[in-house]
């Protein structure tokens, strides 16, 4: 939800189709930001990438929900320091 200019933005790493889950870009998001459900169209977007890795970002809005704000390549995003990286690093190598 954006307040004061910022919005709870979340990145999900995305590994042999299946989105992983999902981590704060900021380490202190507006209100009271909780992970985004993975809704049809991020299973979709996530099975119809033709790349072994890849990221989605997402942005809560109070309008509209959840939206896909962009799908990059993974080279340039990393897990912040405020995140716990476990969950991911033990989904990559399942």
């Amino acid at each position: 939800m954006q307040r004061a200019g910022r919005a709870a933005e979340w990145l999900c790493f995305v590994a042999g189709g299946v989105p992983l889950p999902p981590f704060r870009r900021d380490p202190e998001p507006p209100g009271d930001a909780l992970p985004p459900p993975l809704a049809a169209l991020l299973r979709a977007a996530a099975g119809a990438v033709n790349s072994p890795f890849w990221t989605m970002d997402r942005v809560l809005q109070a309008e509209s929900g959840h939206l896909l704000l962009e799908a990059g390549n993974g080279g340039v995003s990393g897990i912040p320091d405020h995140a716990d990286p476990a969950p991911i690093l033990h989904a990559l190598l399942r």
